[in-house]
């Protein structure tokens, strides 16, 4: 993607305003002064977006009184400071097996600074959580992003062999993509 075209992607996301399966919305906060169970939360979010298909959590849009996600208010300089990658990827990969594939990028979008977590979906297996916080995170559970916007455990059995056929796909892909370049090498030598 061109540097040109992330500022219009960025903008796009901030206002969009509705939530789905690969876009959640935080209001402003300071990571460096949010508890251990609102750190938890973020993690449950990655999680579940990592096991569904990837998304996104912009940080700095609040709700108004109908749920919305249209107070656009993004982030003071302090606050987006505090979500620095490392130590913000430090917090949630420590919750996690495995490590989650995550940026943190910090656009400025009509003189506003955000915070969003752009998640990847899982390459080979689905992430677990591998430590409990609160009411936040279970122990040994995958968690999923839903069609109605909720990051929660996958219970019903058609989730579970949702995410397993997704961790069989890509390893069909990824034994497709070895398959192809040891072919391509072999061609190559003499």
């Amino acid at each position: 993607m061109s540097s040109d075209e992330k500022p219009h992607r960025w903008r796009e996301l901030i206002y969009r305003a509705v939530e789905s399966d690969t876009l959640d919305y935080k209001s402003p906060l300071n990571w460096n002064t949010l508890s251990r169970s609102g750190k938890a939360k973020f993690v449950r979010h990655c999680l579940a977006l990592a096991n569904t298909q990837g998304g996104h959590v912009v940080v700095g849009v609040s709700e108004d009184e109908a749920g919305r996600p249209v107070i656009y208010t993004g982030l003071t300089p302090e606050e987006s400071r505090s979500f620095d990658p490392s130590s913000v990827g430090a917090f949630i990969n420590r919750c996690v097996e495995p490590p989650i594939d995550f940026t943190i990028e910090r656009p400025e979008v009509d003189g506003k600074r955000y915070a969003i977590f752009v998640v990847k979906p899982f390459t080979q297996q689905p992430h677990v959580c591998s430590l409990g916080i609160a009411d936040e995170l279970q122990t040994g559970v995958f968690y999923i992003r839903t069609t109605d916007a909720s990051s929660r455990p996958a219970y019903r059995a058609a989730e579970i062999h949702a995410l397993i056929q997704r961790a069989l796909r890509r390893q069909r892909e990824l034994l497709s993509r070895l398959l192809r370049g040891l072919l391509f090498e072999n061609r190559q030598s003499p």
